[in-house]
């Protein structure tokens, strides 16, 4: 979400601009897995009959298989200020070209992550 102002000043055919904007970020992210197949287990060795991209193994041998149900994303929290300064030159009453320079700075902050496994 953002909001700002800009002001213009100059003549028929020739504008200056200058303005700000303020930016407020809100962020998050979930993401949930459903399998078909189940983990089967045989004696000391268990295995799941799809390995997928969410599969994760703990040990060389194969063994403490385990598949991801459910990652959620930390919620990142956002701030931004910026400024902008330009010209415009009407060519035509409904044709112009222009230039713009902007700067501005954010900072933003994330909250830790949580993935849940079977």
């Amino acid at each position: 979400m953002s909001g700002g102002v800009e002001w213009r000043k100059g003549s028929v055919r020739l504008v200056g601009f200058y303005g700000g904007e303020l930016v407020f970020m809100l962020e998050s992210t979930k993401e949930s897995y459903t399998y078909i197949n189940g983990i089967v287990t045989a004696g000391d060795m268990t295995y799941t009959t799809d390995f997928g991209s969410n599969i994760t193994v703990d040990a060389k041998d194969g063994t403490n298989i385990a598949r991801i149900n459910e990652m959620k994303s930390g919620s990142t929290i956002g701030f931004g200020l910026s400024a902008f300064i330009g010209t415009e030159y009407f060519v035509l009453p409904k044709l112009s070209i222009g230039g713009e320079f902007g700067w501005g700075f954010g900072l933003t902050s994330t909250l830790a992550s949580t993935t849940t496994l079977e």
